[in-house]
């Protein structure tokens, strides 16, 4: 999946030397919202 975030904003943004460390952060934050949000469904249903 990819960051619409991380291709438009990111680059003017933010400096070029922060750009890796800022895609990981943003990477992470995917992940984790792909794995807690069934977990936060699946609670609010039951």
């Amino acid at each position: 999946m990819d960051i619409p975030v991380a291709n438009d904003i990111v680059p003017t943004v933010i400096s070029e030397e922060r750009i890796g460390p800022f895609n990981s952060r943003l990477r992470q934050l995917d992940l984790f919202t792909e794995v807690s949000s069934p977990v936060l469904a699946g609670l609010l249903l039951t």
